[in-house]
Parts: structure tokens; sequence; C-alpha cells
């Protein structure tokens, strides 16, 4: 089965915190070097996370992913 990764980032002003981005850089690194498809999509500009959020979800739904993971726009992880 061909697994597609969604890295879902909502934004209340359009902006990504540096800490954010050099995770998420990492993460897209490690996904091509074992050979997972990903692409990254945002909503930007919502002050209505939920909104946002069930956005990225609808977007999800429609796309060709099979998986999806939230990324807070000021989070940072390993």
């Amino acid at each position: 089965m061909t697994r597609k990764f969604m890295i879902a980032i909502p934004t209340y002003t359009g902006l990504v915190a540096v800490e954010c981005m050099v995770s998420v850089l990492g993460l897209c690194q490690k996904l091509a070097n074992v050979g997972i498809e990903f692409e990254i999509v945002t909503r930007n500009y919502d002050g209505n996370i939920a909104r946002a959020r069930n956005a990225l979800c609808h977007h999800f739904l429609e796309s060709s992913c099979t998986h999806m993971l939230f990324v807070d726009d000021d989070m940072k992880f390993h």
C-alpha cells in the first residue's frame, strides 16, 4: 500500500516560527529518505483555529493522502 502524508499547518497570522519550519523540513527529509510521499498544506490568516483545522481536514479527505499530521505554527518537534 502506498502511503502519502499530509503535513497540515493552520496559521493565525500566516507566519510560521523558525523552530516549526526547521522541524517540518527535518521531517520532510526523513520521509523522502524512506520513500514516503508527502505534501505540506497550510491554512493562512484564519483567526478561528477550529475552522482552519476543519478546512484542512476537508482538504485531506478530498486528497490522495493516507495520513495527516497537524503541526501548530509555533511547534518544535524531533
